[in-house]
């Protein structure tokens, strides 16, 4: 009720990874850790990471029936919403509202205080950016013979995730791989 203006802007998309394309900071809405129990955050701190966040931010709920799939919870810096272990499930109106009620709160707290530190736009890589450094870090270790299974690649992504690489940082790090690459080539000839 009264989110005309919000339903009228909508964006709708094919598919996940287009939704958070332009996002430097992804945060899912999941009560299932299974191994990515060193990500999780609080839902308060989770709005006041988003709030801070100098970028687009993506808050991400998973479907009423079954949440998020694993592969989307991968592609998050963060997931929040620890529940009750006994019976973890909340259904998607309730984390909707508890997600929406932190960022209100942290955006009004935000708006009492002013900020000293001077801020720099678009610092942080989007999604997408992450996910050409992830397909070309998953090349190169291929072709070293690093990685023999996905479970490597998993974890490196949810190391580069919570370590929240700035733009240059990432550039660094494509470099690094580049190089790489060159000397493998240059051996290969």
């Amino acid at each position: 009720a009264g989110a005309d203006d919000v339903v009228r802007n909508v964006h709708i998309v094919d598919t996940f990874e287009q939704a958070i394309g332009d996002c430097s900071l992804v945060i899912g809405t999941s009560a299932r850790l299974r191994h990515l129990q060193s990500t999780l955050i609080e839902p308060r701190e989770c709005a006041e990471k988003a709030s801070a966040h100098q970028g687009q931010v993506a808050i991400v709920f998973g479907r009423e029936r079954v949440g998020l799939t694993n592969e989307e919870l991968l592609k998050c810096h963060y997931l929040n919403i620890p529940a009750n272990p006994e019976y973890s499930s909340l259904n998607l109106a309730m984390a909707v509202q508890l997600v929406s009620y932190e960022m209100r709160m942290a955006f009004l707290a935000k708006d009492k205080t002013e900020s000293t530190l001077s801020t720099i736009e678009n610092i942080y890589p989007t999604a997408q950016e992450m996910e050409y450094f992830f397909a070309h870090t998953e090349q190169v270790y291929q072709s070293l013979g690093f990685i023999q299974n996905q479970g490597v690649i998993q974890k490196l992504r949810r190391l580069y995730n919570r370590s929240s690489l700035e733009k240059n940082e990432l550039n660094i790090l494509r470099g690094m791989l580049s190089a790489v690459e060159k000397r493998l080539n240059l051996q290969k000839e």
